[in-house]
């Protein structure tokens, strides 16, 4: 039988724990990364769907509060932007209409003349460049003209 020497086997524990340890901190830092990459597109995915529900807010106030001089103006190219805003929202909503010309309506006996309009609607958030348009195209038959 052979004996191993004590001596020849000193500092070889210290250095395995040493790689271990290594081993361990390599491993946390990369989770730690990939936590934070996570979080960033949680908040960004977050942020995203925020301003797409203002954008179509705007487009919704707009219509719901928008007479006939408001789309006449459009038609006479005159600038229709509304800007909505609440006291201490950071979330900013915008809506312009576009006029885009004449059309037939379709869809009753009449054939009434209506007028093409594209409505679109802006969100943002500020401090942050998160941001959406959306675009919705209308078709409006003025009362008494068509």
């Amino acid at each position: 039988m052979k004996s191993f020497s004590i001596q020849k086997q000193q500092g070889i524990a210290l250095i395995a724990s040493l790689l271990m340890l290594l081993v361990m901190t390599l491993i946390g830092l990369t989770a730690l990364e990939r936590t934070t990459i996570e979080e960033k597109m949680a908040a960004n995915s977050q942020q995203k769907a925020i301003t797409f529900q203002a954008a179509e807010t705007a487009i919704q106030q707009f219509i719901s509060t928008s007479s006939d001089t408001v789309y006449t103006n459009s038609i006479n190219s005159v600038d229709t932007t509304i800007a909505y805003h609440q006291e201490g929202d950071a979330v900013s909503r915008s809506a312009s209409l576009e006029y885009l010309g004449e059309t037939i309506v379709l869809g009753n006996s009449i054939g009434d003349l209506g007028y093409e309009f594209e409505l679109t609607g802006v969100g943002s958030i500020g401090g942050t460049a998160a941001s959406s348009t959306n675009v919705q195209g209308m078709v409006y038959i003025m009362p008494g003209g068509g």
